[in-house]
């Protein structure tokens, strides 16, 4: 991917996008990670327990393993969306057909393996929403508390 980026003369474009994904996707962990941090020191008060300790630091090492491959996905989509942005500005100044032919076939072998390639880490991002979303419905319920508290729109009685 990077050297057919580099062919298209996008790849200066295409690692600045990168960066403000990757930038982006950091802040939104860190925030999350805090929030989890203030929630664990919220729970405890004044009586710390390991256990509590660890669930905080628990949550935020596999939190991190998931947004390092949602950055490696991101990184990687980023990509093909611009060589694909790259060739339709590409494909104006092209007046042989047979020629901006071929550069669509070249591109469009790129991108099938590419998906190809990334399709696993969809299928684990898939697996870790279908468990996360009863998992943390059933912590609120065997916590006490109401699971549609977490909806900012639902009004709380």
């Amino acid at each position: 991917v990077r050297r057919c980026g580099d062919q298209m003369g996008v790849l200066g474009r295409w690692e600045m996008l990168a960066w403000a994904d990757q930038r982006l996707m950091l802040i939104v962990w860190l925030l999350a990670s805090s929030a989890t941090a203030v929630g664990v020191v919220y729970d405890a008060g004044s009586n710390w327990e390991v256990t509590s300790v660890l669930f905080g630091c628990a949550t935020s090492f596999l939190s991190s393993i998931l947004v390092a491959l949602m950055s490696c996905m991101i990184i990687v989509c980023r990509a093909m969306t611009v060589m694909v942005d790259a060739y339709g500005c590409h494909i104006a100044g092209i007046p042989d057909l047979a020629e901006a032919k071929h550069d669509w076939n070249v591109l469009q072998a790129i991108l099938r393996k590419t998906s190809a390639t990334i399709e696993p880490c969809f299928v684990v991002l898939s697996g870790v929403a279908i468990v996360m979303v009863p998992s943390l419905l059933a912590d609120f319920i065997a916590l006490g508390s109401n699971p549609y508290a977490i909806l900012p729109l639902v009004q709380r009685s």
